[in-house]
């Protein structure tokens, strides 16, 4: 698996993605979870390095949250302040977030390991982009690995099932669902460039029973 080749760009589109999708199921009280936090330094949210380490008789929210922006404030305000240094503390020890300066501030942000386990997290959780209306295109995605990356292989195939891709042949996935952002990170993820093909028609013959698999 390799990072270096996984744009910032590429993860900030994801990490939006993971974040809504925990929102819209219903992940919105008030403890937030490691997923939700690691999300939000995905996208590019940060907080700053006292928010661990306040200053003395700095008790207040308003005043021990704060940020480089302050849409970020908004963010980190919704969940509750205790449980959210508690789950920073655990996170930074963890080697998953680290201090940087940013301008004249020190923040926390997602570590290279941080941005490891967000990534699998992705692979994990990311799901299909539904539309109300089909586009009539279909997505289809072949690959040859290495017998003996049986791992790789593994964690491939369950990326592609969370995608909503429906196998059609060995090694020959398809889905009507677009996905171009996450295929990009599955193949720079895995390391795999050309060993992933992805392809985007307008027409496979006779497909009456691959729209009946979508329910098309």
């Amino acid at each position: 698996m390799s990072l270096s080749t996984v744009s910032d760009e590429q993860v900030q589109i994801l990490s939006k993605r993971l974040y809504d999708q925990l929102a819209s199921g219903g992940h919105t009280h008030m403890y937030a979870s490691t997923k939700q936090i690691l999300a939000l330094f995905g996208i590019g949210a940060t907080i700053s390095a006292s928010f661990l380490k306040p200053a003395p008789g700095r008790t207040d929210v308003k005043d021990t949250i704060d940020a480089v922006n302050e849409s970020d404030v908004r963010l980190w305000r919704r969940y509750s302040t205790g449980y959210l240094k508690q789950s920073l503390k655990r996170l930074e020890t963890l080697g998953l977030v680290e201090t940087a300066t940013v301008g004249t501030k020190k923040v926390l942000r997602i570590s290279r390991d941080g941005k490891e386990k967000l990534l699998s997290f992705l692979m994990e959780h990311i799901h299909p982009k539904m539309k109300n209306k089909w586009d009539k295109k279909w997505r289809i995605i072949l690959y040859d690995i290495d017998f003996k990356k049986r791992n790789e292989q593994q964690a491939i195939r369950r990326a592609l099932k969370n995608l909503g891709f429906r196998q059609m042949q060995k090694s020959v996935y398809i889905s009507p669902f677009p996905c171009d952002d996450e295929v990009g990170v599955i193949r720079s993820f895995f390391g795999l460039g050309n060993d992933i093909k992805y392809m985007v028609v307008d027409k496979i013959s006779d497909d009456t029973s691959i729209r009946q698999m979508f329910g098309l």
